[in-house]
């Protein structure tokens, strides 16, 4: 039976570092280091407007289809609320290894917001998933 529209948290725990290079199997997922690249620039903007609702990066194109389709960080009080949507994931396989890089990425975030003298001090994940794809790589 397919799992559409699953909704999942993850339990926040700081990630300091990341190997990119086996992301959910033998796949290759550049667009997810652009995130890596992007964070600088999107935690200025949270800075500039705490309560800003754009602070998103966006991955699928007409050239590249991802399966992480956007991620978007928003201040709540002193709450980071970290927004992640999948077209697909691979239950089993991706779930854990995607579940490790968002909380990298959200350990970076909270850093940076933290040297801007930004006052937060928890972070909170949230992920939608369109559809499971179980397959065995």
């Amino acid at each position: 039976m397919r799992c559409i529209n699953h909704h999942y948290s993850i339990k926040f725990e700081p990630v300091f570092d990341f190997d990119y290079s086996y992301v959910n199997g033998p796949v290759s997922y550049n667009g997810y280091q652009q995130i890596e690249k992007e964070i600088p620039l999107l935690s200025i903007r949270l800075r500039d407007n705490t309560g800003s609702r754009q602070v998103i990066y966006t991955l699928n194109n007409k050239t590249y289809m991802s399966c992480l389709v956007s991620i978007q960080w928003l201040l709540d009080e002193t709450r980071l609320h970290c927004v992640v949507t999948f077209r697909s994931q691979h239950e089993i396989y991706g779930k854990p290894m995607d579940s490790e890089l968002i909380k990298y990425w959200c350990t970076d975030m909270l850093a940076r917001l933290k040297y801007y003298n930004v006052n937060v001090d928890q972070c909170l994940i949230d992920v939608t998933v369109g559809d499971y794809h179980n397959h065995i790589f």
